[in-house]
């Protein structure tokens, strides 16, 4: 398909896109629930598990119950919590303490703030996260960048479209949107944004160890045209 763009708006996800979280959120959901890498990624890849802490949360109860097969059934926190019992509660104070208490400095940046800066000279950047505002925070000292406008948690979840849509420029909307993330959950994003705004033009690309941000990244700045980005979006 040949797209046309005036304007173009790159929406970044922080987590495991920007930033390599393994050994912060990832490393704590796997201490409280006991969890294995391949089973958080299980319940990451429904799509309703962004929240990491819910998703601490619905390991726990999961773990607890012997692991039954009832993943690909449970769309968020609340279908586990039925299905399996064992709930420990609201473990999102437990998490923030572990995290903030120094987990966060372990985590190491997957791309570099000058790239982020360069593209901005001919895209829109913002950034698409789970994160709260501390959190953002740090993740933006850490790489570098401050971005012009972000959503995070306290503002709305993915999957939800607006978590998306109310980053796009109010006087010109941008005729290519694209989200470059690395779960179901930004996957959906995408999904039900094309949906609320069949006249824009989005795009998802995932990404992966084969496709590393920084990778498509140079390949956009070479090009110096957005468009180098569908090369590697899903179709």
């Amino acid at each position: 398909m040949t797209v046309n763009v005036a304007r173009a708006l790159f929406a970044f996800d922080v987590d495991g896109t920007l930033i390599d979280t393994r050994p912060s959120f990832t490393r704590i959901i796997k201490e409280l629930s006991g969890a294995s890498d391949d089973e958080v990624r299980r319940f990451r890849d429904t799509g309703g598990f962004n929240d990491d802490w819910e998703l601490s949360r619905a390991l726990v109860c999961w773990t607890r119950a012997g692991r039954p097969k009832i993943v690909e059934r449970c769309e968020n926190v609340r279908d586990v919590v039925a299905w399996c019992g064992h709930d420990p509660g609201d473990l999102a104070a437990q998490c923030i303490a572990l995290y903030r208490g120094g987990y966060w400095r372990d985590e190491r940046p997957l791309i570099d703030g000058a790239r982020l800066a360069a593209l901005e000279s001919f895209i829109d950047v913002v950034a698409c996260t789970g994160r709260d505002v501390w959190e953002l925070d740090k993740g933006q000292l850490m790489i570098g960048h401050r971005f012009a406008a972000s959503t995070t948690m306290e503002i709305a979840k993915k999957p939800d479209p607006q978590a998306l849509l109310r980053l796009l420029p109010p006087s010109t909307s941008p005729s290519l949107v694209v989200l470059l993330g690395d779960t179901h959950a930004d996957r959906k994003t995408i999904a039900n944004a094309r949906a609320a705004r069949p006249d824009l033009h989005f795009a998802f690309v995932l990404i992966d160890e084969e496709h590393p941000c920084a990778a498509v990244v140079d390949a956009v700045l070479q090009a110096r045209d957005p468009r180098r980005a569908l090369d590697f979006a899903e179709r």
